[in-house]
């Protein structure tokens, strides 16, 4: 029995502690950035990065730049623009989803939602 709890944990310590644990951040957030940068060499063309007041929690530890990056299709992250747009000019508080990965020092992420 011991062999299997030992297993069960190692194996759920693996997931949580891996780079491809993707989590909402429990605390809204308020935005202090929203960068496009057309220069930028994103899948997409484009890259769009969101600057916070205060890190938002679950983001990963690949993450290391204050602001993350928005990812997935391109009206997906067209869509997460507007979400993010519209909360920074109304002051309002985000939670982001995190997709467990990062662009470089930026964590990815994978969808918006405006509290």
């Amino acid at each position: 029995m011991k062999k299997h709890s030992t297993l069960a944990l190692g194996l759920v310590t693996l997931l949580l502690s891996g780079s491809a644990f993707a989590a909402w951040s429990v605390t809204p957030v308020t935005l202090t950035q929203v960068e496009v940068d057309a220069s930028a060499t994103a899948s997409n063309g484009t890259a769009t990065y969101l600057g916070f007041a205060a890190t938002p929690s679950n983001k990963p530890a690949c993450g290391t730049a204050p602001q993350g990056e928005l990812t997935g299709s391109v009206d997906n992250v067209k869509g997460m623009t507007s979400v993010a747009t519209a909360a920074f000019l109304g002051g309002k508080t985000v939670r982001v989803y995190w997709d467990g990965t990062c662009d470089g020092t930026y964590a990815r992420i994978a969808n918006i939602l405006m509290q």
